[in-house]
C-alpha cells in the first residue's frame, strides 16, 4: 500500500509532494525509496535534482541508484551531468540509466565519458 501510494503521488505530479518524497527517498527503505525516486521524476521539480544526486551517489541500492538516474534525466537539469557522469562506473545496470539520462539532458560534456 505504501508503494502504491508513493507512485500515485508521483502521478499527481503536485509539487507539495516533493518534500514528503524527499525525505521517504532520504530516510526510508529499499523499495520506496526506489518508489519515490521515481515519482519525484515524474514530478520532474528542480528541487529534487540535489537529493536525487546524493541517491545516486551514496546510496547503497542498485534499484534507487537506477531510479535517481533515470528522474534525474526526466528533469533535465545542468546540475545532474557530474554525477551522472561519475555513475557510468557503477554496475551496467546504473551505468545504463546513468547514459540514458545523460543523453536526455544532452549536455556535450558527457558525450566523451
Amino acid at each position: 500500500m505504501r508503494v502504491s501510494s508513493i507512485l500515485a503521488l508521483g502521478g499527481m505530479r503536485e509539487e507539495s509532494s516533493i518534500e514528503p518524497l524527499i525525505e521517504i527517498l532520504v530516510k526510508d527503505c529499499n523499495e520506496t525509496k526506489a518508489c519515490a525516486a521515481f515519482s519525484l521524476g515524474e514530478i520532474g521539480n528542480e528541487k529534487a535534482v540535489e537529493p536525487l544526486s546524493i541517491a545516486l551517489k551514496t546510496d547503497k541500492y542498485g534499484n534507487v541508484k537506477e531510479c535517481s538516474a533515470i528522474s534525474l534525466g526526466k528533469i533535465g537539469d545542468q546540475r545532474a551531468v557530474d554525477p551522472l557522469i561519475m555513475a557510468l562506473n557503477e554496475n551496467d545496470s546504473v551505468k545504463s540509466c546513468a547514459a540514458l539520462a545523460l543523453g536526455k539532458i544532452g549536455n556535450p560534456k558527457a558525450v566523451k565519458p
